[in-house]
């Protein structure tokens, strides 16, 4: 729900051209369905096992081979693509995999190293929480100045009436 609703608000407004992309295999070809109104889906499939062992080892290949130049690349989930110029933001939502792996599933582990590649590619971090941001700053010895707490919210509520909203339709 998070990334629908940041693709939502982004495509509303008139000075951004939000492009989705979603790094997995089985998913292909769903993404395009499940998009918010103005919001183009990456050109192609990207398989996820390849493609996290090439960017735990380069920073190739760029998110540009499914999407074209861009000015931001944002890895809602713990990875962030490498980019040839675009600037980076990478959400981590919690450091569980790394505080106690064995909870935690192989591709998960993962994430250590490809956030600590993002990271020397100069990437921002996205946390839902000043609590996570400070566990970032610690465990990856990243300045606090590209760590960003963020909540991530809700999506907005539809309009009803001061009744529905105490009832929930329903009597009581």
């Amino acid at each position: 729900m998070f990334t629908w609703g940041v693709l939502d608000a982004l495509a509303a407004r008139p000075d951004v051209e939000p492009v989705a992309y979603a790094v997995t295999w089985r998913g292909r070809g769903e993404i395009g369905q499940m998009l918010p109104r103005g919001v183009v889906p990456a050109r192609s499939p990207m398989a996820a096992r390849p493609l996290r062992w090439a960017w735990m080892r380069w920073n190739r290949p760029p998110i540009e081979w499914w999407t074209d130049e861009v000015d931001v690349v944002h890895g809602t989930n713990f990875v962030v693509p490498p980019s040839r110029e675009a600037g980076e933001v990478v959400t981590v939502h919690d450091l569980t995999p790394m505080r106690f792996p064995e909870l935690a599933h192989e591709a998960t582990l993962a994430y250590e190293p490809l956030i600590r590649r993002a990271l020397e590619r100069g990437a921002l971090v996205h946390t839902p929480s000043r609590f996570v941001a400070a566990e970032v700053v610690d465990r990856f010895s990243v300045g606090a100045d590209r760590v960003v707490a963020v909540a991530e919210g809700i999506p907005p509520l539809p309009d009803v009436t001061a009744d529905e909203q105490v009832t929930a339709g329903a009597p009581y």
